[in-house]
């Protein structure tokens, strides 16, 4: 059942009953990135620590927030986690990502090669900075893992490093930007 608000017979809004999904949403706010989902719903208190797997890692809870669908709500907690621990999981990932002799490597040269790529294959659409982490991580667009979202992921950043700076250059218009701090190169 999805929410309409409506009135009742005195004129007041009525008050939407939601039930809560039973997992909880693991959220970097650093990298915008999903960490991982909890069977159940966890709510830890601001300042509590999470020790992540693989590497092992500490992050701190720096948020709760309960996500009102139209049909459900979903808890999330908004964490800081280290960049250390995206390093060393992008760095077991990668390598079986790419080929031999392949670079991940984002720099601003690769990033205004990658476009042109773009331009030349897929002329007239416009391109975001996933596309763009899609390529350069030599992830598919069909069937992502969540092995080809981490290495996209990685180097999403990275990349909005770079058109920022190719910006200030001059080296790259026709660029439209988001309120999310997110980047479309335009066709």
């Amino acid at each position: 059942m999805t929410y309409q608000p409506r009135a009742d017979e005195h004129g007041q809004l009525e008050i939407p009953t939601l039930p809560v999904d039973n997992r909880t949403l693991l959220f970097d706010v650093n990298s915008h990135q999903q960490v991982m989902w909890l069977e159940g719903v966890v709510n830890l208190p601001v300042g509590a620590v999470v020790e992540l797997a693989y590497p092992n890692e500490d992050a701190t809870v720096v948020g709760v927030r309960l996500l009102a669908g139209p049909t459900s709500a979903l808890l999330c907690l908004d964490l800081d986690v280290p960049e250390q621990w995206w390093e060393e999981r992008f760095n077991v990932i990668a390598p079986r990502k790419r080929g031999p002799g392949e670079s991940m490597e984002v720099t601003d040269e690769r990033v205004l090669r990658e476009i042109d790529k773009w331009r030349h294959d897929r002329p007239g659409q416009q391109c975001t900075t996933m596309d763009l982490a899609r390529q350069i991580g030599r992830v598919s667009e069909r069937e992502m893992d969540a092995e080809d979202f981490a290495v996209a992921g990685h180097l999403r950043p990275k990349i909005i490093e770079a058109i920022k700076r190719l910006l200030e250059s001059g080296q790259l218009q026709r660029v439209e930007v988001l309120s999310n701090e997110d980047y479309w190169v335009l066709p």
